[in-house]
């Protein structure tokens, strides 16, 4: 063998000798048959014909399918409106229940406790959140060495529960209760 560099002949441990390589088993290939193939693209199509519509036939099917889904859609969005706003009601009346149970911390003995919760409840409850005073229940329990102020709303003429005719509604009386430890000197 000659050098390809040096034009020399190359030392007979340097010879490059192919490789030899592990002879795997294989298969032979399967031989395709023509009409098997024909016959099994034949069905195919059969198939494909019969279960999907041509484009001619689509039409229309947008507002079928809207038909089927839109009112699912419409109650999801009416439920979520409803219970949306059961939970801001909700937590109004718990903000109401904390800050007057906050303010009646400043009276000297449990009847004037009671009624600067009371009026607290009463003023905050058409000023700050909109609440029909009428609508309102106050609980005031000012024995001991905590006060407790339980505040209920009944939510049966609230225009968020108009909704309610349609979906399964939250409950129309929402109780809110806060407790604050008196302190001590």
């Amino acid at each position: 063998m000659v050098c390809v560099q040096t034009g020399r002949h190359a030392p007979p441990h340097r010879r490059l000798r192919p490789r030899r390589t592990r002879r795997r088993a294989t298969r032979p290939p399967r031989r395709i048959n023509l009409f098997e193939m024909d016959q099994v693209h034949f069905h195919l199509m059969k198939i494909k014909r019969t279960a999907w519509p041509t484009r001619r036939d689509r039409a229309g099917s947008v507002a079928v399918e809207f038909a089927l889904v839109g009112p699912l859609l419409i109650l999801m969005l009416m439920g979520m409106a409803l219970y949306g706003g059961w939970f801001w009601l909700a937590q109004g009346v718990q903000s109401l229940a904390t800050e007057a149970a906050r303010a009646a911390v400043a009276g000297i003995d449990p009847i004037e406790r009671r009624a600067l919760a009371e009026a607290f409840v009463t003023q905050e409850a058409r000023d700050t959140y909109g609440f029909d005073a009428d609508r309102l229940e106050v609980e005031v329990n000012a024995g001991g060495d905590a006060i407790r102020v339980e505040v209920a709303l009944d939510t049966a003429d609230h225009p968020i529960m108009a909704l309610a005719a349609l979906i399964p509604a939250p409950p129309e009386r929402i109780e809110r209760s806060a407790v604050v430890r008196m302190g001590g000197f």
